[in-house]
């Protein structure tokens, strides 16, 4: 499974044709990377990471979208709980595929 972590302000959801925008290029891009990888591949709002990190436990990679908001409007503490999950999961899955591959590092 590939996790493609949306970091798109939130703002850009409240109008009509940004949001419709958006979703395009998000489903356009999840579509694509399934098509590139043969795995399924979950779209999340970094905002909701910490409610789904059970449902995205040892991911084959973890994608991060581009934004078009400038990074002066975000608060970025919202960035901690994704922050801790990404490290989490990265680790996670580095750890499990040393194991499987049995590789010395």
């Amino acid at each position: 499974m590939l996790v493609y972590v949306d970091i798109e302000h939130p703002k850009v959801f409240k109008d009509k044709k940004k949001r419709e925008d958006h979703f395009t290029r998000i489903m356009d891009a999840k579509l694509k990377f399934e098509e590139l990888s043969s795995l399924p591949c979950y779209v999340l709002h970094f905002l909701r990471i910490k409610s789904f990190s059970q449902k995205i436990s040892q991911p084959h990679a973890l994608l991060i979208s581009g934004n078009s908001t400038d990074w002066s409007e975000y608060n970025f503490e919202w960035f901690n709980d994704i922050n801790e999950n990404i490290s989490l999961k990265l680790l996670q899955t580095l750890l499990m595929r040393k194991n499987k591959l049995n590789s010395p590092w």
